[in-house]
């Protein structure tokens, strides 16, 4: 499972560009507009990954600003915030996580380039990956596939387990493609899965009382922002449980999860310099098509099996990107 290529849907050709952009014909520093949906804290990691790709590509910090707005969860002062950047003339606008969607569909004319964990084709933002829409393209973090594998690691930390919690929230798009693929392959493996939905604190703290009431083997967790959000309130309650966590993003690890598999993050993130580069350079998104994500991580934390009287089979260790504790 060691960082697999599943899909590269720009690969390694150039677009072909039919007209230079305004940035390339006036050979000046681009301008990059940037909306979190969140604190200017929780976009950090995203803007140092975004400049670290820019780097890569062979730009130097002279030919590139970054001018950033934070929505502060207040989705209704996104329009603002690209009307703001538009006035000062941006090149384009670069947006993530819970901002994409109302940035996506605000009123403008400047492109955006996007990565988001949801599916953009459940969310509306394209007919279907190849046919990325409203001048805005990028990439996902969506590959429901990789349920499957967490649930066959699950299966190797535990032989005789049967019961399963899926934690998960109902509004993040594409969750129905994860049950999908968890359902399927549950059937094969044996588990019996119960599905436990939150969006919100409130709904959180019911789903983990219905989970003390009946305790699971393991549980899943399905990664999203929210749940990324409130990873110290789910962990701590599987903690008290003595119930082992599978996830997707290696966050959950590094906080206490047993085992992650899923994209490497900060690779996706970086991934989002070179559809920067290539609009700027003069490609219009439609043309870019969104890419899911290629490389993977296996993730294990050593801590939380000493806690929990678990041995971690030497097959999943031989096939760990890295190891915690």
């Amino acid at each position: 499972m060691r960082r697999r290529h599943v899909i590269a849907a720009l690969g390694s050709t150039a677009v072909a560009v039919a007209a230079r952009s305004a940035w390339a014909q006036e050979r000046r520093p681009a301008r990059l507009g940037f909306i979190g949906g969140g604190e200017p804290s929780e976009s950090r990691a995203f803007l140092s990954d975004l400049t670290t790709g820019l780097l890569k590509l062979g730009y130097d910090r002279a030919r590139f600003t970054v001018i950033e707005r934070f929505a502060e969860r207040q989705p209704v002062r996104i329009q603002a915030l690209v009307e703001e950047l538009e006035a000062v003339g941006v090149d384009l606008i670069v947006t993530h996580a819970a901002a994409v969607s109302p940035v996506v569909r605000a009123k403008r004319t400047t492109p955006v380039v996007y990565q988001l964990s949801a599916d953009p084709v459940s969310v509306g933002l394209a007919a279907e990956l190849s046919k990325p829409q409203l001048n805005a393209t990028g990439l996902t973090l969506m590959a429901a596939e990789l349920n499957g594998k967490r649930l066959e690691l699950a299966r190797e930390f535990g032989p005789e387990w049967r019961r399963l919690a899926v934690i998960y929230s109902p509004l993040h798009p594409g969750e129905h493609l994860e049950r999908a693929w968890i359902d399927d392959r549950a059937k094969v493996l044996g588990f019996d899965v119960a599905y436990y939905g939150a969006s919100n604190k409130e709904t959180l703290r019911s789903a983990l009382g219905k989970i003390e009431a009946n305790p699971p083997e393991a549980a899943l967790i399905l990664s999203d922002a929210f749940m990324l959000q409130e990873h110290a309130t789910v962990l701590g309650g599987a903690a008290s449980l003595r119930v082992p966590v599978f996830a997707g993003w290696a966050a959950f690890a590094e906080s206490g999860a047993l085992c992650c598999y899923g994209p490497r993050i900060s690779e996706v993130i970086q991934r989002s310099a070179v559809y920067v580069d290539r609009i700027l350079r003069g490609s219009k998104p439609v043309d870019l098509p969104i890419e899911r994500p290629s490389l993977f991580e296996l993730v294990i934390n050593l801590d939380a099996a000493a806690k929990l009287g678990l041995t971690t089979p030497s097959a999943v260790l031989a096939r760990a990107d890295r190891v915690i504790g």
